[in-house]
């Protein structure tokens, strides 16, 4: 079943479905036709295996997981409140959405957009693919 349909069964946003297969740790293919460059891959592969994305988190003290799981409401892989610099340089820099920025940094989306506004980024189009995501496409 495609997301949208996954969704649309349980009454939930293709949003949501995204969010809870990525925090599953199930392989979701990428957009478009199907390539055997996707096997075996995960989102939280890319994202943790993209040098310029571990420096950052390194560099701001966000726990770098041996094994990703989707943190507890009383815990954030990323120190808290967000600190601006953190969310100007995975947003602005190494060009990351808000979703994979809240799997990375342990927080909510919400919480991935009031550091953003605290640190006055402003926010891409809605529906605009971020710049990570068209490289991570493309590649």
């Amino acid at each position: 079943m495609t997301m949208k349909m996954v969704g649309e069964e349980l009454g939930v946003s293709v949003g949501t479905v995204r969010v809870a297969l990525h925090q599953a740790g199930i392989q979701v293919r990428r957009g478009g036709f199907a390539s055997h460059r996707d096997e075996g891959r995960t989102l939280l592969d890319d994202l943790y295996g993209d040098p310029k994305i571990v420096k950052v988190l390194t560099r701001h003290g966000v726990l770098v997981p041996e094994q990703w799981s989707p943190t507890g409401p009383f815990e954030a892989l990323a120190p808290l409140p967000l600190p601006t610099g953190l969310v100007t340089e995975l947003y602005e820099d190494v060009g990351l959405p808000v979703l994979h920025m809240s799997l990375l940094l342990g927080v909510g989306q919400g919480a991935v957009r009031s550091g953003l506004k605290a640190a006055g980024v402003d926010m891409r189009p809605k529906g605009q693919d971020a710049p990570w995501t068209t490289r991570r496409r493309s590649g």
